[in-house]
């Protein structure tokens, strides 16, 4: 039911938060009476508390790994689109060379690919109608 806490889950877990909660601000007459008063010992509290900063500092933690492994993604991810810029780039200055010098163009060139499937041929072409959507 409740979240799992260095091992204990459900009803356990959620009462001990709650006691360290509420044990917060406390002084120790206060502090004192509040344990007696729910039959746990001071040095159960504290302990708790060290467990729960624990948790709370493992979850940052392992927050900044993920955010470190998502921008390492990132720029890997924009340094290859980069690159196939770079290349889009020089194929399209390699093809207006060869226009303005009056070559004869690959096919492939001009097209993207010389390899087309019957239904890419004839929708290039017009022949094939669109589906409705």
């Amino acid at each position: 039911m409740g979240n799992k806490v260095n091992g204990i889950s459900g009803p356990i877990s959620e009462y001990k938060f709650g006691l360290v909660c509420r044990s917060f601000g406390l002084v120790d007459p206060e502090l004192g009476q509040f344990v007696r008063s729910n039959g746990v010992y001071s040095s159960d509290l504290n302990r708790w508390k060290d467990q729960m900063k624990l948790a709370l500092e493992s979850e940052t933690e392992m927050t900044a790994n993920a955010r470190r492994q998502h921008r390492q993604e990132l720029d890997r991810l924009r340094k290859a689109l980069n690159e196939a810029n770079s290349i889009i780039e020089a194929q399209k200055k390699i093809l207006n060379l060869l226009k303005s010098e009056g070559k004869s163009t690959p096919k492939k060139l001009e097209t993207g690919s010389s390899k087309k499937s019957p239904k890419q041929k004839n929708l290039a072409r017009g022949k094939v109608k669109s589906a409705k959507a």
